[in-house]
């Protein structure tokens, strides 16, 4: 597991079932809300951790069909098992502690003696809204959450100021997305790939307002993207692409989000960005998923870019088990 450099700004625990991931919500809009407002301002200092009955089998499967962040801790099995990371490092201390002295068929015999004893077979929301109504309306540290699963998480944040609560993703105005108000390179990162699913679902107006605002934060001449495939393409290639690609989504429901972001300052006005990068789309045989691991080299020049930050270098390479047929691949940046 990655160890901040000191303590947590902030952990969230969460379920997944009904609390992260909305089974109602088929757009996904609040877990990828959530998803854009942990990457943008969280990431870098905090914690999440996700806390689920389901098993490691189950987890993954999930992880499959909704665009869930990987969590810096994973509790599954009903607390049973632990894994750290992205890569999911099991905590076997844990393990042998729970299977020491463990025998399943002496507790199923026990149980066996009490009928009133039933297997949880649905989600506890009745049963926790009850208790609230009972043990905590007026406690001002528990909150009812007027919106739905993530959303109710971003409520929270904000309801007990907990620190930023306006995801990249309710920023309605482009001209003002375009605006960078403080150098924040992992919020650039986030604001950007915001924009280019607009972009592509044709959410924003086919205007020049949005190359000009490409053409400010990449560098002339030269190389600046090379995309999973080897394909290199240089400021004017990128824009001229990315201008033929408005609306190519407006009937899918496509969508972008990152993952994992990290940001090194590895100079006085330079930083280097890694992150997986995901897009979705939908087809007759589901959700599709392509995923990326991004690095981004940044740099500060306030006389070049309005908001300071100039993309000096885009590099893509597919994550394991994932390609494309390139000439299928229309991924720009």
């Amino acid at each position: 597991m990655d160890i901040l450099d000191g303590s947590a700004k902030l952990i969230i625990v969460s379920d997944l079932d009904l609390t992260m991931v909305d089974h109602d919500d088929n757009h996904n809009t609040s877990l990828l809300k959530f998803n854009a407002l942990w990457e943008a301002y969280y990431r870098r200092n905090s914690l999440l951790v996700f806390s689920t009955g389901r098993s490691p089998t189950s987890y993954r499967k999930l992880r499959e069909e909704r665009p869930l962040l990987t969590p810096d801790l994973t509790v599954m099995s009903v607390g049973t098992e632990i894994a750290y990371g992205e890569s999911m490092v099991p905590d076997e201390e844990w393990e042998q502690f729970l299977n020491r002295d463990w025998n399943r068929d002496l507790v199923v015999e026990e149980t066996l003696k009490f009928p009133e004893l039933k297997p949880q077979v649905s989600n506890a929301q009745d049963e926790l809204l009850q208790w609230y109504v009972d043990n905590a309306k007026d406690n001002p540290k528990v909150i009812h959450a007027h919106k739905r699963c993530a959303g109710g998480i971003i409520e929270a944040i904000g309801s007990f100021q907990l620190g930023p609560n306006l995801s990249p993703r309710d920023i309605i105005d482009f001209k003002r997305c375009c605006k960078v108000e403080t150098v924040d390179p992992c919020f650039e990162v986030v604001k950007f790939y915001v924009l280019y699913e607009r972009w592509r679902r044709g959410e924003v107006e086919e205007s020049e307002l949005y190359l000009e605002y490409l053409k400010s934060i990449f560098p002339a001449g030269g190389i600046v993207v090379v995309d999973a495939n080897g394909k290199e393409r240089s400021r004017e290639e990128l824009i001229d692409g990315i201008r033929g690609l408005h609306g190519d989504m407006k009937t899918t429901p496509f969508q972008t989000w990152v993952d994992c972001l990290s940001s090194s300052q590895i100079g006085s006005d330079s930083w280097l960005l890694r992150f997986n990068k995901w897009e979705s789309s939908s087809s007759s045989s589901g959700n599709q998923f392509l995923g990326c691991f991004t690095t981004v080299l940044m740099s500060f020049q306030s006389k070049v870019s309005e908001g300071g930050l100039i993309w000096m270098h885009v590099q893509h390479t597919w994550l394991d088990g994932l390609h494309s047929d390139p000439q299928h691949y229309t991924c720009f940046i």
